[in-house]
């Protein structure tokens, strides 16, 4: 039985990206539908508790944070992905959860407005991206050699990083070259580069800062 999948985003949001790029992995058509989270409309916000996106419907029945929606997806259309251990599966989750780390510094060197800060930054995503390394031994992605759902939710941030040594000249992935190795074959992959938004540079030149403060 086909289910019917509307993903609602925001241009520029990783979180968004994490489900668009599982989604167009797995071939599974979906539509996007885009909300100005300045201006929340009142049907977003009866679909989203906290405001935020993505929400996936699943035939008109939302879905909320990006990491239950992939979990999902997986489960609905990737039943290859799952794992029956019990403890496997916990720990899937635990790297899943670890990934928005990768998130998280990907935003504050965006935004950083002085070079303390984005100095900062750039340690706090490079110590992040380490706890990654020993998970990448002997293949090009955390779940072998093809990406799995940890892969899925660190990718964007992967993108981003890889955005931002062409914006700024940034290298967070020195002395680190299993992390490397993994960018490379993250962004090299279609449903990573397909998804992101035509003016996606654009917009993320936009929003990085450039201009720092002594």
């Amino acid at each position: 039985m086909t289910t019917d999948i509307e993903l609602i985003s925001h241009p520029l949001c990783p979180y968004v990206h994490r489900a668009a790029a599982l989604l167009t992995e797995l071939g599974v058509p979906f539509t996007m539908k885009f909300v100005d989270l300045q201006n929340k409309p009142a049907w977003f916000l009866e679909l989203s508790p906290r405001g935020k996106v993505p929400v996936l419907l699943a035939d008109g029945t939302p879905i909320f944070e990006s990491n239950v929606i992939l979990e999902y997806l997986g489960e609905r259309f990737a039943p290859e992905l799952l794992l029956t251990d019990p403890l496997a599966r916990a720990r899937r989750r635990m790297w899943m959860e670890i990934a928005n780390d990768l998130l998280t510094t990907n935003y504050k060197i965006a935004i950083a407005a002085t070079k303390r800060e984005r100095e900062a930054a750039v340690t706090a995503a490079h110590d992040a991206l380490a706890r990654f390394e020993p998970l990448l031994e002997d293949s090009p992605f955390v779940a072998g050699e093809r990406p799995g759902l940890i892969d899925f939710a660190a990718g964007p941030a992967l993108v981003r990083f890889e955005k931002l040594r062409t914006e700024l000249g940034l290298d967070v992935y020195a002395s680190l070259p299993r992390i490397a190795a993994w960018s490379q074959a993250i962004t090299s992959r279609p449903a990573f580069r397909t998804t992101l938004v035509a003016d996606f540079d654009e917009r993320y030149h936009a929003f990085v800062k450039h201009d720092l403060a002594a």
